[in-house]
């Protein structure tokens, strides 16, 4: 992680980042309305380069399946996207034309030149877009979903997320698994984009992408090296993780939530859903399944296993020292499996699976007070911040 936060050339891309990102906050406030009493929803995506493709073979037709945009009443949709991208954008999203407004806007050329420089500029860019998009919804009166472009849904998503919106949900977050894009991807071209919740479901776990495979616990004898936990049941599937997609932010919500630049906004939950405000997770009955399609080849760094002192330690640094982060880590996503499923990983009982979250959790609540003290400094500094710092010490000397 301090190789990320220490990277030199972020004393060029944050400014770059802000030369774009600021005069368009400003354009999103010069031309708020007022809200009418309608709960409309922006969904606002990043989406670019070979993530084209998958976004508008995979991700639109779920958009367009049964209960989810059209359920929507006056829905917003905000792109962001390099020039070359654009014409394929506006030919693969004309069906989505037809039941919500979309908005495609370019990415500054200034901004997308220093992504290729190091592999976290591109997360930095992800949070620049993701706050920008939160700030659109907020000062033109809509609600806000986290789109991203590799995301399927299954049918009627969207339908029971505002149906849990007005039964008083004002935040809520979620938790997906990877599959196997090659092995999918086609399942989800043959069903035009329409397939129900558990079917969706049963059909990543079954080609789980091999990227989660460090984080299936139903094999591991120790925890994983990253903030992320799958426990396979009986019935159903457990993903725990404190860095969840935000899936829905009600409009009052995002008129209380302050910028957080440029962080991802998985990472930073706790200032975007206050402590007043209790985040909701959909259970098994909710019907709200998405999935993330992967190629093949992709890689993860987590390889490794450790210890629950070591995974207490790295769950501190990967929130940067964040209090508030717990109780995301306390919440549980649960997806059911269809009927007659079984699943090719050997289930673990509700017993097995709640005493891992039980005692993972208990340990990195009691952690804080003994691991923070003895963590250098570097850990406990908001990556924007340092990168600011670092901005200062440059133009000094």
């Amino acid at each position: 992680m301090s190789s990320d936060l220490d990277y030199n050339g972020l004393l060029r891309f944050v400014p770059a980042l802000e030369r774009w990102f600021y005069p368009q906050q400003r354009l999103a406030y010069d031309t708020s309305i007022l809200p009418d009493g309608e709960d409309r929803l922006c969904l606002g995506v990043l989406v670019f380069g070979g993530y084209v493709d998958r976004f508008l073979k995979y991700c639109v037709p779920s958009l367009l399946a049964p209960g989810n945009v059209r359920s929507l009443f006056q829905p917003l949709i905000i792109i962001h996207t390099d020039a070359a991208s654009v014409d394929a954008l506006e030919r693969g999203v004309s069906e989505l034309r037809k039941i919500s407004t979309v908005e495609i806007y370019l990415i500054p050329e200034e901004v997308l030149a220093i992504v290729p420089e190091h592999s976290a500029n591109k997360y930095w860019l992800l949070g620049a877009a993701l706050n920008l998009h939160m700030q659109q919804a907020k000062y033109r009166a809509h609600d806000y979903h986290m789109l991203m472009p590799d995301h399927v849904y299954g049918t009627g998503f969207f339908a029971n997320m505002m149906r849990l919106a007005k039964d008083g949900k004002k935040a809520i977050v979620q938790g997906g698994l990877s599959g196997k894009m090659e092995v999918v991807g086609p399942m989800v071209e043959e069903a035009n984009g329409a397939i129900g919740p558990a079917d969706l479901n049963a059909a990543v776990l079954s080609n789980l992408h091999p990227q989660l495979y460090p984080f299936v616990m139903n094999w591991r004898e120790n925890f994983p090296i990253s903030l992320l936990m799958i426990l396979v049941g009986e019935q159903e599937v457990h993903i725990a993780s404190p860095h969840m997609s935000i899936v829905y932010l009600s409009h009052e919500l995002l008129m209380r939530m302050p910028l957080r630049l440029f962080n991802t906004t998985d990472a930073q939950l706790p200032f975007f859903i206050p402590e007043d405000v209790e985040p909701y997770v959909p259970g098994p009955d909710d019907g709200m399944v998405y999935v993330e399609l992967s190629d093949i080849d992709k890689t993860t760094p987590w390889k490794d296993g450790c210890t629950i002192e070591q995974f207490c330690a790295r769950f501190w640094i990967q929130c940067y020292c964040i209090r508030g982060y717990e109780r995301f880590f306390g919440l549980t996503t649960r997806h059911r499996f269809p009927a007659g499923y079984v699943p090719q990983i050997k289930p673990m009982t509700d017993r097995e699976i709640e005493k891992i979250k039980y005692n993972v959790r208990s340990a990195v609540s009691a952690s804080y007070e003994v691991i923070y003290p003895a963590l250098p400094e570097v850990y406990r500094v908001d990556p924007h911040l340092r990168a600011m710092k670092m901005n200062e010490s440059a133009e000094a000397a």
